[in-house]
C-alpha cells in the first residue's frame, strides 16, 4: 500500500597483532539502522499544481484540475512544455535513523594495559518529503541531523544539520 520499513544491524569485531611491539590492537563497532518511507498517490497541493478546488463544477475542459485535463500532443502545461503533466501527484514521505558506535582499543600485552586509541559514537536524522508535481518538475523539501561524539579527548563533538527545499527541472 505505498509503506516501506526496514532495518539494518551491524556488529564486527577486528583484531590486529603487532609482535615486534607486543600490541594487539582491537577494534568493534556496532550499527543499527531503520528507515521508514509511504508513498501517497493522488495528492493535491492546489497552490503547486494551480488546479482549483472550491467545490464548483466546471464543465469547461481547459479550466479543469491538470489530473482531469485531457493530454494534447506538442501541448504543455505551465512548466511542462510537450505533455508534462502527471494524471495524479505523488507524496513521497521519508524518514530515516542510524545510529553507529565504533571504537578501537591497544592491548599492551607486555604490561597489562587496555587504552582507546580511536572512535567515535554517531547519531544521524533524516526526514524528507518529495513531491512530483509533473514529470519535469518536482520538489523536496529535507532535514539532516548528524551528531559525532568522540570517543578520545584527541576529538571535540560535532553537531551538523542542514535542510532545504531542492527544485528538480527536467529538460527532456
Amino acid at each position: 500500500n505505498g509503506m516501506s520499513f526496514n532495518i539494518d544491524y551491524k556488529k564486527a569485531r577486528t583484531l590486529a597483532m603487532s609482535f615486534i611491539s607486543y600490541q594487539l590492537a582491537e577494534t568493534q563497532s556496532e550499527e543499527i539502522a531503520m528507515g521508514f518511507g509511504y508513498l501517497l498517490r493522488g495528492v493535491d497541493i492546489p497552490f503547486l499544481t494551480g488546479s482549483n478546488k472550491k467545490g464548483a463544477k466546471n464543465p469547461d475542459p481547459r479550466n479543469a484540475p491538470p489530473q482531469q485535463q485531457p493530454r494534447r500532443p506538442g501541448g504543455g502545461g505551465a512548466f511542462g512544455g510537450g505533455g508534462g503533466q502527471l494524471r495524479s501527484q505523488d507524496l513521497d514521505i521519508n524518514f530515516n535513523f542510524s545510529l553507529r558506535d565504533d571504537v578501537t582499543f591497544n592491548h599492551l600485552l607486555d604490561q597489562g594495559i587496555i587504552e582507546p586509541v580511536r572512535g567515535n559514537y554517531a547519531l544521524n536524522i533524516s526526514p524528507s518529503i518529495e513531491y512530483q508535481i509533473n514529470t519535469r518538475l518536482g520538489l523536496r523539501l529535507f532535514f539532516d541531523y548528524r551528531q559525532n561524539i568522540p570517543r578520545t579527548s584527541a576529538g571535540f563533538p560535532r553537531i551538523d544539520t542542514s535542510g532545504g527545499l531542492v527544485v528538480r527541472f527536467k529538460l527532456q
